[in-house]
């Protein structure tokens, strides 16, 4: 809060001692990782999540995390690169659908994303915004407009 150095080591200590007593503790993941971002220290960030990822292999949520902290520094393509890993390893998720869906519609790939919500709403038909989306997106391109739908500020990161 105050920008003292002896805080935000402690901090870093806390996020240490957390994923020591629960490895898969994805807040404390994604907040270590914010915390090194902030400290210029960006390559142990990601390598942090990645050592996650390695661990958790069947697991989309340290992927998801990757591409959030991808997409909060403007790397797109690592960021769909990730959500795509995240849906390789668990095809069943709707959640990593939703989020490439989001990150390709920001981008103005609107069948892509079309396509990705359809897909995350058939595996879970009790997603009211990806219905809107779905919906939205289908008269868009029914009426040949094209046009992308708002979404969540930049700063929020894909769809979760």
């Amino acid at each position: 809060l105050f920008n003292h150095p002896s805080d935000t080591q402690l901090a870093e200590q806390y996020y240490h001692l957390c994923l020591s007593r629960n490895p898969d503790h994805a807040a404390c993941h994604r907040a270590l990782a914010v915390l090194l971002i902030e400290e210029g220290r960006s390559p142990e960030a990601v390598a942090s999540l990645e050592a996650w990822a390695a661990a958790r292999p069947t697991d989309p949520e340290p992927r998801m995390e990757l591409a959030r902290l991808c997409y909060e520094n403007s790397n797109m393509l690592a960021a769909e690169n990730h959500l795509i890993d995240a849906i390789s390893v668990a095809p069943g998720d709707p959640r990593p659908l939703v989020a490439l869906g989001s990150l390709r519609e920001q981008t103005g790939q609107t069948s892509q994303a079309l396509a990705n919500y359809s897909r995350a709403l058939a595996l879970d038909p009790r997603q009211p915004v990806v219905s809107a989306k779905v919906a939205s997106l289908s008269s868009g391109a029914a009426t040949g407009g094209g046009t992308v739908m708002a979404s969540a500020p930049a700063a929020a990161g894909p769809v979760r």
